[in-house]
């Protein structure tokens, strides 16, 4: 039984360590990567940007996850990334500094306070402080459970022989510990674990601080392993494991002189402990802050970009719904943000393209861009899929808006798809084959419209882009614009029909297919920009 409740206690510190990465998540969102974005300019800037940002944000998981979606979107460099990841290093023994303090023994506190912020609270700034809240009461309730437990088995002569060669072969406790933080994607779960034996009188500070060095160590491979998939997160995933490595290798060779070191601070063998976590990574930053420009310039060397041919260049790839994002609402929005903006730009290129066929009477580029209309219905569903796998209770009212919007966003941009393909395409190739001339005022007329729905296809794209409400007013409100002025050509084109013009009937039906063709566009990129209008203004 006492073994059992030393895994309970195992699994509900993992919980609680996912369940801190969301309520994290729902308190800030998205302003909290926008927030990193505008304060990582500098190096020491960027470092002290990750630090802040892990104190209020502890969760080394989360942390990664988003530094990582950061750098993979382009906003910043690996260099500038890993100024970021020093940083987070740092913060995040906040945990353990706050285990250190005993402060778990007050789980009942966390859990009752937090439970009435997550549950009962309406506000979503509430709800995420009650669920970060909830998530230390969890982590806190686990600590207590193990510590007690590891106090009933410490007169087991077989644990303590086991704690004892661990004890003697701290090279070993270093492995153990890295690959268990690696398992469980989380160091303070380690350590958290390894205190809670200390705790109940296994082991010692001997023991604690191989267990420290290997979780640091563990979590670096983590973060590679995260980052792996791109070259720019190998090079950022591969500098960090080095750093971190290196300083490990020291401790190592230093260990006797560092555990007497530490013997003689203030406190007792768990404020040791967590003083000795939060000097590693004070130390492996500062050390590496001066020379991030020689080790990124060494991990470009070490990991080389291959080269890609010319069809992988130019062929369309969705590359940004990464499936690991969905545990994190605002990462997983950028992702299917990202994709939606990649989704416009094949669309917008489709009616770039198309236009070019009507103007050169192509009807090979017709065909080739109907073609294109699959792989745009093939993105709508891969995006609507990945974004109805977020979870409703996860999502910020900000967030969830914005979900709304991208799949309102999608839905229209393949409905759009639709129109270029089976009514712009098609009347078009229809016309070259029968030979049908417009005349020039119907085409300029055209030309005229189609510069029109672009112009409004930029705008929408812009609008999605920066989430522009006063741009979506604008172009809400250019809608009857537009629609008068297409009522005003077309009732000038009847009073040439009328007249006796030289029109022919084919080239007129021709012509208000593709008036009325192109208008549907622009009326489904309104709809885009509507769902980025407060209710309130509509």
């Amino acid at each position: 039984m006492t073994l059992l409740n030393i895994f309970g206690g195992v699994a509900l510190i993992l919980f609680g360590v996912r369940f801190l990465g969301k309520g994290l998540d729902r308190l800030f969102g998205h302003n909290l990567i926008h927030w990193l974005h505008r304060m990582t300019q500098h190096r020491l800037k960027a470092f002290g940007a990750g630090m802040a940002v892990s104190l209020v944000a502890p969760s080394s998981t989360t942390l990664t996850l988003i530094t990582l979606k950061m750098l993979h979107t382009g906003h910043l460099t690996a260099q500038r990334m890993l100024a970021v990841f020093l940083g987070t290093n740092v913060g995040v023994t906040i945990t353990v500094q706050l285990l250190a303090f005993r402060v778990y023994e007050y789980f009942p506190l966390f859990l009752i306070t937090g439970l009435i912020g997550f549950q009962f609270l309406e506000r979503n700034l509430f709800r995420g402080i009650g669920q970060s809240t909830l998530a230390f009461g969890f982590i806190f309730l686990a600590m207590n459970l193990i510590s007690q437990s590891t106090g009933r088995i410490s007169g087991d002569e077989e644990v303590k022989l086991i704690i004892d060669l661990l004890h003697d072969n701290p090279l070993a406790l270093i492995f153990i510990s890295a690959v268990l933080t690696l398992m469980m994607q989380s160091s303070t779960a380690t350590i958290g674990i390894g205190l809670a034996l200390v705790e109940g009188g296994l082991g010692s500070l001997e023991f604690l601080i191989p267990v420290i060095i290997g979780s640091n160590v563990g979590i670096a491979g983590t973060a590679l392993m995260a980052g792996f998939p791109t070259i720019e997160g190998r090079r950022l995933g591969t500098s960090n494991i080095m750093l971190k490595g290196s300083v490990a290798l020291l401790c190592l060779l230093g260990l006797p002189f560092i555990a007497e070191m530490m013997d003689q601070a203030p406190g007792d063998e768990i404020r040791q402990a967590a003083n000795f976590h939060t000097l590693f990574n004070v130390i492996t930053g500062f050390l590496a802050l001066p020379f991030l420009g020689p080790i990124s310039k060494m991990t470009r060397f070490m990991i080389k970009a291959e080269p890609e041919s010319p069809e992988e260049v130019i062929k369309p790839q969705a590359t940004h719904l990464d499936e690991k994002a969905l545990d994190s609402p605002s990462v997983g929005l950028i992702n299917a943000t990202r994709e939606t903006l990649a989704m416009a730009d094949e669309v917008k290129n489709m009616l770039i393209n198309f236009w070019r066929a009507h103007d050169e009477h192509n009807i090979e580029l017709a065909k080739q861009v109907q073609k294109y209309d699959d792989r745009i219905d093939d993105m709508n569903i891969a995006i609507t899929e990945y974004l109805s796998r977020m979870s409703e209770e996860a999502l910020s009212p900000q967030d969830a808006r914005l979900q709304f919007a991208l799949l309102n966003f999608t839905s229209e941009l393949e409905a759009i798809g639709d129109i270029i393909d089976k009514n712009l395409c098609h009347q078009l190739i229809k016309e070259v084959e029968g030979a049908l001339v417009l005349v020039e005022t119907d085409h300029d007329n055209l030309e005229e419209l189609y510069q029109k729905v672009l112009n409004r296809f930029e705008m929408a794209i812009s609008i999605l882009a920066g989430r522009d409400e006063q741009l979506a007013r604008e172009m809400h409100a250019g809608k009857e614009q537009l629609n008068e002025w297409c009522r005003e050509v077309q009732k000038e084109h009847y009073a040439k029909l009328n007249a006796g013009d030289i029109v022919s009937l084919e080239s007129s039906s021709y012509f208000i297919d593709m008036m009325n063709s192109l208008r549907r566009v622009s009326s489904h990129l309104t709809s885009i920009a509507y769902s980025f209008i407060p209710k309130n203004d509509q």
